[in-house]
């Protein structure tokens, strides 16, 4: 197929034959943050020029204007934009929308005929109803002005036909039950039909088009495709992460795919890839600015780079005026591709999904991986230790980040987080708490004042301990983390004394943080104190906690 961008926005020339087409998406690229999708429309056209109607998706133009690709043996002319130009939005339904509609329609006219039925039923029974009341008011009104023997004959007269009403009326009510039965199953189709005809997204306003112009070398189908980014799809991964300890423990991260879309079209049997790429990403590098150092009342800050032509694009932009937890499960998973900057997954099978429908959650791949665990405690400001394990993802591909859904040892635990991990690059996450494993901390002493007769400095001293204690049935090592106070100013001297003294410190690089693996039997707890003096000149404050 050959390729064109749109070339103008003028109004046509008068033409031969105008021939409307219908484009349905049939592929969809979806990043993080947007999607390019492809619609294709194919009509028969005879030689020579002829003009090409397509109806528009608002929701597919939120950037800008489709790319055009039509098949060997058709030109483009020009490509005009025309807003609102059919106002029989019918007329512009995808196949389904319309097969949708016709079902709707069926199921109203069906409704229509069972409440036809239904009232017609209830006239009948009124009417007998009505007969039985008049036999009863009649006979009352006429039995002090009757002889006996005419009295007798009258109400052996009213009792046949009494008995006759009650019998029709038993008839009738019997009649009526299943007609309120299907006027009942009537009204749910037809509710259901208007369901399944919303979840279309069918348009009810006038319908704007793209009207191609075209010349045609020899009679014959020909095909067109429009091509769009747009904001209103995209895609972000989630996780189901298992953890099975043991022996040998390991993590089972099952990883899934959420997508959305809100284009306006429906897409029906839509081939999908998902990419990690931005395509809106910065591409080239940030201008640098001369930075020349100024003094002076009306020195200012200078700009020393320019923002990426990225971020000046507006993601509301419209065109038109210028000038949109379900599971899906596959028993394989996608084809992994990659282009040295991004990597794209190939759902192996199609896709639908209604405009406007949230997320439909596909399922990818499994990754496993052995983890090394770490009983974690921070008795500072937690009652428990959580239970923390470690794997290197020894794949060719990065885990990308997204929301999980943890489980351990096979119950559900809480809804995570896990953040991007490199090829080869190692992990960490949190597992829950450990509540056999309990943490108190306490403050034994905070003294402030002066220090001598002549007072030259201020001196602040502190004393705290904190507490591991197991109260599990087997021993556990328990990786304990404080954060010691540190300075980076030569007139404030902190002096710390541990006992016992932390097997590290600066724990992985932090500054200041010291680190205990303590390992304690069934029912052992270990106190730590912490004994602090800060001493600074006097006159200054000091800004710390314990």
């Amino acid at each position: 197929m050959r390729s064109i961008l749109v070339l103008a926005f003028s109004v046509s020339p008068a033409l031969a034959d105008d021939f409307t087409a219908i484009a349905p998406v049939t592929t969809a690229t979806l990043y993080g943050a947007g999607a390019v999708v492809t619609q294709q429309a194919t009509v028969d056209l005879p030689e020579g020029r002829h003009r090409i109607l397509i109806p528009a998706s608002r929701g597919l133009m939120s950037y800008a204007l489709p790319k055009i690709t039509v098949s060997d043996g058709v030109a483009i002319g020009n490509v005009a934009l025309q807003p609102r130009a059919v106002a029989d939005a019918e007329t512009a339904y995808l196949p389904q929308q319309a097969e949708a509609l016709a079902t709707l329609t069926a199921a109203q006219e069906t409704l229509i005929s069972a409440e036809g039925e239904v009232s017609q039923a209830r006239a009948g029974l009124t009417a007998i109803e009505a007969q039985i009341a008049f036999l009863g008011t009649a006979s009352a009104a006429q039995v002090e002005a009757l002889d006996a023997e005419t009295l007798l004959s009258t109400l052996q007269l009213i009792g046949t036909q009494r008995q006759d009403l009650e019998r029709r009326q038993t008839e009738a009510q019997l009649a009526l039950r299943p007609l309120l039965e299907a006027a009942e199953d009537a009204t749910k189709a037809r509710d259901q039909a208007q369901l399944d005809f919303d979840r279309l997204t069918p348009a009810d306003t006038p319908v704007d088009l793209i009207a191609v112009n075209v010349d045609v070398t020899a009679a014959g189908p020909a095909t067109v495709e429009l091509e769009s980014f747009t904001f209103a799809a995209g895609w972000q991964p989630v996780y189901d992460i298992f953890l099975a300890r043991g022996d040998a423990p390991s993590v089972d991260i099952h990883r899934k795919a959420a997508i959305r879309q809100d284009t306006g079209l429906p897409w029906s049997d839509v081939v999908v890839r998902l990419s990690t790429g931005d395509p809106l990403g910065q591409v080239d590098p940030t201008k640098l600015w001369p930075n020349k150092a100024e003094i002076g009342n009306n020195a200012g800050a200078k700009r020393l780079s320019a923002p990426s032509p990225a971020a000046s694009l507006s993601r509301e932009a419209d065109p038109l005026e210028q000038m949109a937890m379900e599971e899906a499960d596959v028993a394989t998973g996608p084809t992994i591709a990659t282009d040295g900057v991004s990597i794209s997954y190939d759902y192996p099978q199609p896709v639908s999904l209604s405009s406007g429908a949230g997320n439909l959650v596909l399922t990818l791949d499994q990754l496993e991986f052995t983890v090394d665990e770490t009983i974690r405690a921070i008795p500072r400001f937690d009652e428990t230790a959580f239970l923390m394990v470690a794997f290197v993802n020894d794949t060719v591909e990065p885990i990308l980040a997204g929301q999980a859904t943890l489980f351990r040892d096979g119950v559900r635990l809480a809804q995570s987080h896990i953040d991007y991990v490199a090829a080869g690059d190692e992990a960490e996450l949190a597992f829950g708490k450990m509540e056999g494993i309990r943490l108190d901390w306490k403050l034994l002493q905070n003294d402030t004042g002066d220090r001598g007769l002549v007072s030259r400095s201020d001196i602040r001293e502190q004393s705290l301990e904190f507490k591991i204690k197991n109260l599990m049935s087997e021993p556990q090592t328990v990786q304990t983390l404080y954060a010691m106070p540190f300075s980076e100013q030569e007139d404030l001297d902190i002096r710390v004394r541990a006992n016992p003294g932390p097997d590290l410190r600066d724990f992985e690089q932090d500054r200041g943080i010291a680190a205990w693996d303590l390992t304690l039997e069934p029912g052992q707890e270990q106190i730590i104190r912490l004994d602090v003096t800060l001493t600074w000149p006097l006159g200054q404050g000091l800004a710390w906690q314990p």
